[in-house]
């Protein structure tokens, strides 16, 4: 579904509660508009698990190359004997020795990469998380449940605002249907 300008003023209002005090200073209409966006004809869950000495992130986005189309991480609980994490502001990841309760893990996932951060508690309940590299490493489970979205496909693409590679969301040819390793 592509975005219609005449919504933009409803959108506006939406973001913006004009009875509150600005948290910043105003911003133009054009940077209220998404970026990308889409809207799902259907979703589907998916019910996972997997065992000892599993890369999850490594799986997750195996799982998703095969199947292409758009997801996203409902849930996941399990445990991880290590893990490599870039927190916020940091170039680099660090590897972080478990075993790490999965407390959260949220991304949206295509087939062309995945976007996943985590939240991770050691043995003393210490919590802190950042975004999920590869290396994450299941100690005795990981049981995942992910949301397919049907009608869109999600890319990640170069964004030169940025200088990442973002998520980019498209209506999906072919009757909504999903195609695998992300061909459309």
């Amino acid at each position: 579904m592509s975005f219609r300008p005449a919504l933009l003023p409803l959108l506006a209002a939406l973001l913006l509660d004009a009875g509150a005090a600005p948290a910043r200073e105003a911003r133009s209409d054009a940077l209220l508009l998404p970026r990308s966006a889409g809207i799902a004809e259907a979703v589907r869950a998916h019910a996972l698990r997997w065992g000892p000495g599993v890369d999850l992130r490594k799986a997750l986005q195996a799982w998703v190359h095969q199947r292409g189309g758009a997801w996203a991480v409902t849930t996941v609980v399990g445990s991880l004997a290590r893990a490599s994490v870039r927190c916020a502001g940091k170039d680099g990841y660090s590897d972080w020795a478990g075993p790490l309760e999965i407390v959260s893990l949220t991304g949206t996932l295509a087939a062309s990469g995945v976007h996943l951060h985590v939240a991770l508690a050691d043995s003393q309940g210490v919590t802190r998380g950042g975004h999920l590299g590869d290396g994450a490493i299941v100690f005795t489970t990981a049981e995942v449940v992910l949301t397919e979205l049907v009608g869109i496909s999600f890319q990640r693409l170069h964004d030169p605002c940025t200088g990442y590679r973002e998520l980019v969301i498209e209506p999906t040819p072919h009757g909504g249907q999903n195609q695998p390793g992300g061909r459309r």
